[in-house]
């Protein structure tokens, strides 16, 4: 039996236009989200009292008493932040190092630009320091959570946060590694690659018009002429004659199914070959 064609055709394609980048990521674990991505989660999250810095945020400095230290700290529970729900971070200061304090930074990893919360404009109740405890409490949402999800299922987002003073300085930073959850998919390749075939077309359309250089003659051609090809290449043997690269991607595209994902699960999978 013959492999499918279109598999090949679609990943070509998407490498001719240079636009397997925006999930890939070289040497990267596979379960990481991408700079791009990281920028986008940025951009999604909203704390009280909280304003997008460019650039990287300051750096820390643990140990050093004339900064500001977290001793202890509680992260919110990731259902509430995944349904789009208020959250809370809090972070409970080292008393000693508690003076001066202005607010904090949350930056993800990879991402262009960080978040920093000033704790004295926060509406009351919500983001806020209460000095007589060393308690800071940061108050967020997770903005257009069920896409994101959806988009993100199966990665991890590496997530610092830090207590900062009068001075923008910052003390210890603390990890929050915010894991999308990965969804269940069919389990069966077959079921699999038909999800697979009828987006495909659909993905591969999306990236050559961002390209902005193919007609709508070349689209057709190029991104759906092969899908009855490949619908009916889904057979019930499709394991016996599929690579373990091609049941992967698969496999990994009907579990996040999403245009953004099926990028990501091509960069995984096939990052030594585009």
């Amino acid at each position: 039996m013959k492999k499918l064609v279109f598999l090949s055709t679609i990943l070509a394609v998407m490498a001719s236009a240079g636009l397997l980048w925006q999930c890939g990521g070289s040497g990267s674990s596979s379960s990481k989200i991408s700079e791009g991505l990281a920028d986008q989660l940025t951009d999604s999250l909203a704390f009280s009292g909280g304003e997008s810095k460019d650039g990287e945020p300051p750096a820390g400095h643990p140990g050093d008493s004339a900064y500001p230290q977290v001793a202890t700290f509680t992260l919110p529970d990731l259902n509430t932040v995944f349904l789009g729900q208020e959250f809370t971070i809090a972070l409970n200061l080292d008393q000693a190092t508690s003076t001066g304090v202005a607010g904090a930074v949350i930056a993800i990893e990879g991402a262009d630009s960080y978040i920093q919360v000033n704790t004295h404009t926060a509406a009351k109740g919500e983001s806020g320091y209460d000095p007589s405890t060393g308690l800071m409490t940061l108050s967020g949402m997770l903005n257009n959570a069920q896409a994101l999800v959806m988009a993100l299922a199966g990665l991890y987002a590496p997530i610092r946060i830090a207590i900062i003073d009068e001075s923008g300085m910052a003390g210890n930073y603390i990890q929050w590694k915010m894991e999308f959850p990965r969804g269940e998919g069919s389990g069966n390749p077959v079921e699999n690659c038909r999800v697979y075939c009828e987006r495909s077309g659909d993905c591969c359309a999306e990236s050559m018009a961002m390209g902005g250089q193919s007609t709508d003659e070349q689209i057709q051609e190029e991104c759906y002429s092969h899908v009855p090809e490949c619908l009916a290449s889904c057979e019930e043997d499709i394991s016996q004659y599929l690579s373990a690269n091609e049941l992967g991607l698969f496999e990994c595209y009907a579990q996040r199914g999403s245009c953004t994902a099926i990028y990501q699960c091509v960069s995984d999978v096939y990052q030594d070959q585009y």
